[in-house]
Formats: C-alpha cells, structure tokens, sequence
C-alpha cells in the first residue's frame, strides 16, 4: 500500500481549479517519489519521477505566472 509524505488539505487551496489542480498533481507526484525511495527498486523509479516533476513544473509555473501577469 502506498504512503502519503503530504495529505492535500483544504487549507491549500488558492480557489483557482486549475492552479489547485495542478498543486494536487505536484503533491502526488511528490508522494509518488516518497514512495519510490521506500521501495526497493528507488533506483530504477527516482530519475522518470523527478523528470516527470522537472517537467510538471515547468508547465504549471508558466500557467501560474501567466494568471499572476493577467491579474497584476
């Protein structure tokens, strides 16, 4: 059974779905890397985990920090 590092809670919630949305994915992504360290086989999972959030990232920054420019 997976574990969960971080339990997404209400009081993160920015009241923009898609930028919640995208921090809910974020937190499972960094609940799935918690696992893959927990597991025997981390050193075949950590590197596409920590891709995946490199690239994850990259696009939800650009959304936030668009939404961010458009609401000064």
């Amino acid at each position: 059974m997976a574990k969960i590092l971080i339990n997404w809670e209400n009081v993160y919630t920015t009241g923009h779905e898609i930028i919640d949305e995208q921090h809910k994915k974020l937190v499972d992504i960094i609940n799935k890397l918690y696992n893959a360290f927990l597991g025997a086989n981390a050193n075949d999972l950590v590197g596409e985990i920590l891709q995946e959030m490199v690239e994850y990232t990259d696009v939800h920054f650009k959304y936030e920090e668009g939404v961010l420019r458009k609401i000064a």
